[in-house]
C-alpha cells in the first residue's frame, strides 16, 4: 500500500475518533446548566477516560456496537459513584439524557465506520501467523520468504524472527520507504497483543530503571487510597459483616507473597475460602472450587475479597497498579523453571495489573508462562497513562467478572 493509501486508512482513525468526542461534547453541552457544572466535569473526565480504552481499529463490528452502550453507560455508572463521594449536585434525569444522546451519536458513527472504513491489510512472511491476535476487520495474506512480491500494496508486512537475510532486508527497506510498518513476529506480539516475548529479554535490565514515572507511583497511590478511602471503608464494611454472618470464623486471609526484588510479604484479603483450605498444602484455584464459600463465589467474581489489600499499598509493600503477587513457593518454583519469570519482581507487585485485565487468573505453568508476556509488558512500559487505562479497564472486568475464580 502506498504511504498515501496508509494515510487514509489513519485519517479514517482520527476522524472517527473526532465524530465520538464532538457526540460526548454535544451531549454535555446540552445538559449544562451552571449548576451542574461540577457533575458535568466529572462526567467529562469518566466519560472521555473509559472512551479511551477502546480502540475502534482493533474491534470487530459487534463489539463497536456494544460500545455504543457499554460506553456509555460505564461512564454514567463511575460519574455517580465521584458525584456521590464528591457530594457533587446533580440529576438522574441529567444522566439518562447524557446516556441516550451519546449512544445515538456513537451508534450513528459505529454504522458510518462500518460502511465507509477499509479493513487493514497485512502481509505475514513466514510460514504461518503464531499468537498474533489481529484485527478481526483486518485481511491477512500470506507469502513464502523465498517468493517474495512485486508488488507493495499493503498496511503492515510481518515476518519471521530470525528470517532476514540480504534480499529479504534489501525489500523490507522498500517497503519501510513506502510508507508501510514493518516489524518482526515479536514486535507484532507486542503491538497487538499487549505482550512482549520472554526469548528476547535484553531490554528489561534498564526498562524499569529508565521510567521517569516509577519515583512518583507511590506518590499516586497515596493520593487514589485518601480520595476513595469514605467509598472504600464502606464497603470493607459491608463485606467484613457478610463474610462474618455467612459462617463466622475470621474474617481476613493473611498469606505470603512474592513482593519487589523478591522480598516476601504478607498480603491480607477478605476470606473467601473454607478456614480448612490450605489443610493439604498450598494449590491454585480451580473453576467452582469446593473450598470457596457461598459468599466466596459472589466476592472473588468481583474482586470485593482483594479490598484489605489496599492497607498493603499505604504500607508500601504493594501498589495499586502492578503484577499480581504469587505464594512464595509458586514464585520460586516458577523462577526455576519459567525464563524471565523473577524480573516481574522489579516493580511493586499490584491490587489489579496489565496481566489480570488482559488474561485474568493463571493456574499452573503454562497460564503463568502466559500472564508473564502481559506483566513483563507492564515492567517495560510503565507509564502513568498505561495506569489509567488499566484502572478504566479493572472497572469493566469488575462489572463482567472476567477471569475470576
Amino acid at each position: 500500500m502506498t504511504s498515501s493509501a496508509r494515510s487514509s486508512n489513519l485519517s479514517n482513525y482520527w476522524i472517527f475518533r473526532l465524530f465520538d468526542s464532538l457526540g460526548l461534547f454535544l451531549s454535555l453541552i446540552i445538559l449544562y446548566e451552571p449548576n451542574q457544572l461540577s457533575f458535568l466535569l466529572i462526567l467529562l473526565a469518566c466519560s472521555f477516560g473509559i472512551w479511551l480504552t477502546y480502540s475502534p481499529t482493533s474491534s470487530s463490528h459487534s463489539n463497536l456496537r456494544i460500545q455504543t452502550f457499554l460506553i456509555p453507560l460505564l461512564s454514567a455508572a463511575l460519574a455517580l459513584i465521584l458525584v456521590n463521594i464528591f457530594r457533587a449536585s446533580y440529576s438522574f434525569s441529567s444522566l439518562l439524557i447524557f446516556t441516550t444522546i451519546w449512544s445515538l451519536s456513537m451508534f450513528i458513527n459505529r454504522y458510518l465506520h462500518n460502511y465507509y472504513s477499509k479493513p487493514l491489510r497485512i502481509l505475514f512472511l513466514g510460514k504461518e501467523v503464531k499468537n498474533i491476535k489481529l484485527p478481526s476487520s483486518s485481511t491477512l495474506h500470506s507469502s513464502n520468504l523465498d517468493n517474495l512480491p512485486q508488488t507493495l500494496d499493503w498496511d503492515t508486512i510481518i515476518y519471521e524472527s530470525g528470517t532476514l537475510h540480504p534480499p529479504l532486508i534489501n525489500w523490507l527497506n522498500t517497503a519501510s520507504c513506502s510508507g508501510i510498518t514493518v516489524m518482526n513476529t515479536h514486535e507484532a506480539v507486542e503491538v497487538f497483543n499487549g505482550q512482549v516475548s520472554t526469548h528476547q529479554p535484553q531490554w528489561l535490565l534498564n526498562a524499569v530503571k529508565g521510567s521517569n514515572y516509577i519515583p512518583f507511583k507511590r506518590f499516586f497511590d497515596l493520593i487514589a487510597i485518601l480520595l476513595c478511602s469514605p467509598l472504600l471503608i464502606l464497603v470493607s464494611l459491608g463485606v467484613a459483616l457478610v463474610v462474618w454472618f455467612d459462617g463466622g470464623g475470621p474474617i481476613l486471609f493473611y498469606q505470603q507473597r512474592m513482593g519487589k526484588n523478591e522480598k516476601p510479604f504478607t498480603l491480607i484479603k477478605f476470606r473467601s475460602m473454607r478456614t480448612d483450605s490450605e489443610k493439604q498444602g498450598h494449590k491454585f484455584a480451580s473453576q467452582q472450587d469446593a473450598r470457596v464459600t457461598r459468599v466466596g463465589h459472589f466476592l472473588r467474581k468481583y474482586r470485593l475479597d482483594e479490598l484489605p489489600q489496599f492497607w498493603n499499598v499505604l504500607k508500601g509493600e504493594m501498589s495499586i497498579i502492578g503484577p499480581r503477587p504469587e505464594q512464595v513457593t509458586f514464585a520460586q518454583d516458577f523462577a526455576q523453571t519459567i525464563p524471565c519469570y523473577s524480573w516481574r519482581h522489579n516493580v511493586n507487585p499490584g491490587i489489579t495489573g496489565w496481566a489480570q485485565v488482559r488474561h485474568g487468573y493463571a493456574a499452573g505453568e503454562e497460564e503463568t508462562t502466559t500472564k508473564l508476556a502481559y506483566d513483563l509488558f507492564y515492567v517495560k512500559h510503565v507509564s502513568f497513562f498505561l495506569d489509567i487505562k488499566i484502572v478504566l479497564l479493572t472497572i469493566r472486568t469488575i462489572l463482567t467478572g472476567f477471569g475470576s475464580r
